[in-house]
């Protein structure tokens, strides 16, 4: 029985470490049905390195365990770290870390994030890091610092400052060749990741599409590979790929470093290098090095939401893409080559998109089932217009994001102009159509520990899956060679 649950991890050893790095965090939140993942390994040297490092890490983040200080209206002096600066309601405000804040009574509290307003004319100094003291109080933020004298500290911070004026001339050039209110404030979101607009946030939040104005992996992928196409044209695969990862490397900076763009930059990154470095790369390989990168930069990050979201969709959509593709093939089954080339061109062009939009349809219904046990435990209620929006929005925002990269490498009003014409229909749909009106449902309560049953048989049936593909893909390649 126990030889049916073992899996061949040796294709995939640094998917196999996150998972260890993972356990460890869920077993200092006392959940330890994780650590059974150890004994799907077939050797017990690395069953026993998978509960030792488990254990390590769960033993780091209580040595490393503060509790949440009670802050309530104190005079403080803190050192920050500057992360971003947003836009709200036309004013300014600084979001920072601060890793060491101290109160007049002398109690001292490390590591947490607090949000300060700021004038426009402070918006332009902030590419170091700052002395602040004022009045510090708790809000649904996180603390909220009412400062009142700032010193510039050294060494220098991330840029964002420039970042800020970089996310400023963007909006600007879509306020300037967009009519429309709503859709300048659409693809200013797309484009910059905040969304400044609360009607525009209430809205998408009803209806369950909040995540798709959030840059993330998604857009993060789609935008690479829009930019990859003209690169593999005009440049040899080497120069094409560090081109890209350049690119890559820029868009991040451009966006900045939150914790969702942090592990879109991450993943993205280490896929390419995997291309650079061997000639068959691992996706799930490169997916558990990014999650290994992710947690030993910030360490924390593994019990954020998204966190789970994002690395938990993109393991169901990189095991279950062979499932979607017999799903796929049995609605419009596929050409071989010499069939495409006696098809009509138009033919052609609607047996290609109708496959894609297929594949994306099918894949799209997968994730939600995927994240279901996630939704269903951390939120009270489920819109079901959501459930409708999240099969096909996604899909049709791609058109968009290619329009918007070319309207901005060509600086072309025209393309503005068409992606507006395109975009108007289905973003009008959720902010004003049936979708405006919530239709949620209330989830029944899971319990932590049945959640994270539900995740271990989840990634036990995807890893199971993808282990019985990839065995007939062996016997498809020997039949070949054998014929």
């Amino acid at each position: 029985m126990l030889h049916k649950i073992t899996f061949s991890w040796d294709r995939f050893p640094a998917l196999f470490i996150f998972a260890a790095l993972l356990s460890g965090a869920l077993l200092f939140l006392r959940f330890p049905l994780p650590l059974l993942f150890a004994f799907t390994h077939p050797k017990h040297s690395f069953k026993a390195g998978y509960l030792l490092l488990a254990v390590f890490t769960a033993l780091l983040f209580t040595l490393n365990h503060q509790e949440i200080p009670s802050l309530d209206k104190e005079y403080v002096t803190a050192y920050i770290e500057p992360l971003s600066i947003k836009e709200s309601h036309h004013k300014l405000f600084l979001i920072a870390n601060c890793p060491y804040l101290i109160t007049e009574a002398g109690e001292e509290y490390m590591n947490i994030r607090i949000m300060t307003p700021i004038s426009k004319k402070m918006a332009a100094s902030f590419n170091y890091n700052q002395v602040v003291s004022g009045m510090i109080k708790e809000s649904a933020y996180g603390y909220f610092l009412n400062a009142r004298t700032w010193k510039k500290s050294f060494p220098a911070s991330s840029p964002v400052s420039t970042r800020f004026m970089l996310h400023k001339k963007a909006k600007h050039f879509i306020k300037k060749r967009v009519n429309d209110i709503d859709v300048q404030a659409y693809f200013s979101a797309l484009v910059t990741g905040s969304i400044d607009d609360p009607f525009l946030r209430a809205k998408f939040l009803e209806t369950g599409m909040l995540h798709t104005l959030a840059i993330s992996g998604f857009h993060f992928s789609w935008i690479i590979f829009i930019l990859s196409i003209p690169l593999s044209l005009l440049m040899r695969k080497k120069w094409s790929l560090l081109t890209l990862l350049l690119l890559c490397w820029c868009y991040f900076f451009f966006l900045g470093g939150s914790s969702s763009i942090s592990r879109a930059w991450i993943a993205i990154s280490v896929y390419i290098l995997s291309i650079l470095l061997s000639k068959i790369p691992l996706p799930l390989n490169a997916l558990g090095l990014a999650g290994i990168i992710s947690i030993l930069i910030h360490p924390y990050s593994a019990f954020e939401l998204s966190f789970a979201l994002s690395f938990l969709a993109t393991f169901a959509i990189l095991t279950l893409f062979p499932l979607i593709n017999r799903m796929v093939n049995k609605i419009s089954p596929t050409r071989t080559k010499d069939i495409l080339k006696q098809m009509h061109f138009l033919d052609k062009m609607t047996y290609y998109t109708l496959r894609f939009f297929l594949s994306s349809l099918a894949l799209s219904l997968l994730i939600q089932i995927a994240l279901l046990p996630i939704s269903i435990h951390f939120f009270p209620f489920i819109s079901l217009w959501g459930l409708l929006y999240n099969i096909f929005i996604p899909i049709s925002m791609v058109p968009t994001l290619l329009l918007l990269v070319l309207s901005f490498l060509f600086q072309s009003s025209l393309l503005v102009q068409i992606n507006e014409l395109y975009s108007k229909p289905f973003l009008e749909s959720i902010l004003y159509g049936r979708g405006s009106f919530m239709l949620l449902v209330k989830t029944p309560y899971i319990s932590p520990y049945l959640l994270s049953l539900a995740l271990c048989l989840l990634i036990l049936l995807c890893l199971k899956l993808e282990s019985i593909f990839h065995e007939e893909s062996l016997i498809k390649l020997d039949e070949f060679l054998l014929t």
